[in-house]
């Protein structure tokens, strides 16, 4: 857990387990928290409780040059004040971190599985250039009344879905992106 502000670089190094870092505090002790060039990979594909990256409040967030594999989300991100930036990162999901039963025929069925970006709120958020490629149920999930979300010239490959929308967001700007498969 961590309660101010940090710079992450981490030159390539790779970080595995079922959780990686939590940061969370007050509005604005954690401003201006960087993570830079570093691999997550979350131990079990099935597991979806596993977090890379979590940020609770907050703002001047940069992640860039990362890459995420497996876990329930790659980044998620709960009620940031703002000023939010995603680019350059490789997400990638392995064969099962998405159960394709709670898609496909019985619509009653809660969907369950991976998520590459998790958005719950905030605003001021830029997810740009970035690589999504997998079995992602969500490659960038938005809800919880986000707004001002930003998405730019990111590739999205072989996920469920490209972009979830739920729960009162407004005003995203999308421009530039590929979807395949």
């Amino acid at each position: 857990k961590i309660e101010h502000t940090l710079i992450l670089e981490g030159n390539g190094a790779t970080i595995k387990g079922y959780q990686g870092f939590s940061i969370e505090a007050d509005e604005e002790s954690v401003a201006g928290t960087q993570v830079r060039n570093l691999n997550f990979e979350m131990t079990n594909p099935i597991l979806w409780n596993g977090r890379a990256l979590e940020f609770f409040s907050g703002s001047d967030y940069l992640i860039e040059d990362c890459s995420f594999k497996n876990g329930n989300s790659g980044i998620y991100i709960r009620r940031p004040s703002g000023n939010v930036t995603i680019q350059n990162n490789y997400f990638f999901a392995d064969e099962g971190a998405t159960n394709a039963s709670t898609i496909t025929g019985d619509f009653a069925k809660q969907e369950t599985g991976s998520k590459a970006i998790n958005l719950m709120g905030g605003s001021g958020i830029k997810i740009i250039g970035n690589e999504f490629e997998g079995d992602y149920l969500d490659a960038i999930s938005i809800a919880s009344g986000a707004a001002n979300v930003e998405l730019y010239d990111n590739t999205v490959t072989d996920v469920w879905y490209g972009v979830f929308y739920g729960g009162g967001i407004t005003n995203i700007t999308m421009e530039g992106n590929t979807f395949e498969n």
